[in-house]
């Protein structure tokens, strides 16, 4: 894949190559439907990789990465569109608002709904429960700040409402089978 000459340096055409590869693939996502402000963490996230790399063998690698991470995220955000409109409301407050103690009676309460209807709707329409929902958009959430903050796990578990940063850690590893610390080891590679 590494075609261009903007260099003498071979790893350097190579890394200018990937760069542009990676802001086609931004571009290409938030076509897709991925929101600007993952497709532009994801782009920081993947440049710096490149601008950390040291060999084209090492750039292959990111190259397969970074492609694999915007499908992913994009195919995330296909699967959370829901025909239902008030359970797409509910949907994009509970993403917008991750960072709050949300629970099936506070937005039940805030939509005007039963706890019970909220949360057997919600199962129809989605195929998860909102327990379950709301959990995931905090991890998947709490892998951003893993990524591309120093935060500490105590500050990230605390800023997604967790009951104790052990309750996180221990979610978080069920869920991607990685502790929080092994994610952040990883991704930073």
């Amino acid at each position: 894949f590494y075609t261009g000459r903007a260099s003498d340096d071979p790893v350097r055409n190579a890394k200018n190559e990937l760069i542009s590869l990676i802001t086609i693939l931004s571009r290409a996502a938030i076509r897709g439907g991925l929101n600007t402000q993952t497709s532009l963490q994801l782009t920081n996230r993947w440049i710096k990789n490149v601008e950390q790399a040291r060999s084209t063998e090492e750039l292959s690698f990111i190259m397969l990465g970074s492609i694999q991470s915007f499908t992913e995220q994009v195919a995330e955000s296909k699967r959370k569109t829901i025909v239902n409109s008030d359970i797409n409301h509910i949907l994009q407050f509970i993403q917008d608002h991750v960072h709050l103690p949300l629970s099936c009676s506070y937005l039940a309460h805030l939509f005007g709904y039963s706890s019970s209807y909220l949360s057997r709707k919600f199962k129809q329409e989605t195929g998860s429960t909102l327990t379950s929902f709301i959990k995931q958009c905090k991890l998947e959430s709490s892998k951003q700040l893993l990524r591309f903050t120093h935060k500490s796990l105590s500050e990230i578990s605390s800023y997604y409402c967790f009951s104790s940063q052990s309750h996180f850690q221990t979610s978080f590893k069920k869920q991607y089978g990685l502790t929080p610390m092994q994610y952040r080891q990883l991704s930073s590679r």
